[in-house]
């Protein structure tokens, strides 16, 4: 994640922009491994500097693609750290870089289908 400029805070990586802050988190609920991001609207939260991605405007998980199948957590022991590092890029560069590089909207192109997941207030402030 530091390769795209992001910060290692508080346990998650964050990269600020003019319109958002957007936060990784790794999650564990078993042995297995997610990584879950958001976006966080800083006009819409005036305050929330380090959010967590359960505080955010739009919220989503890494989905992977490794040793033929998909699967949205990695059980570490499993991959090397090249495996590892190639699917968080992979991730990076199809859903975060786009919406860092033309906003949250650019999100919803993306994934037009998670729309109906937004709540009100980013479906107003983006004109959803």
């Amino acid at each position: 994640m530091e390769e795209y400029g992001f910060k290692f805070i508080k346990k998650s990586y964050y990269k600020e922009t003019e319109e958002l802050v957007v936060s990784t988190q790794k999650s564990s609920f078993d042995d297995s491994q997610y990584i879950n991001y958001g976006f966080l609207i800083k006009n819409e939260n005036p305050g929330i500097q380090y959010p967590r991605d359960n505080e955010c405007d739009v919220i989503g998980r890494f989905i992977f693609k490794l040793q033929g199948k998909q699967s949205d957590n990695i059980v570490l022991d499993s991959l090397n750290e090249e495996e590892l590092s190639n699917a968080v890029k992979e991730n990076v560069e199809k859903t975060i870089k786009p919406v860092l590089d033309s906003g949250l909207k650019k999100y919803f192109e993306i994934y037009p289908e998670r729309v109906v997941m937004a709540n009100l207030k980013t479906k107003r402030y983006l004109n959803l």
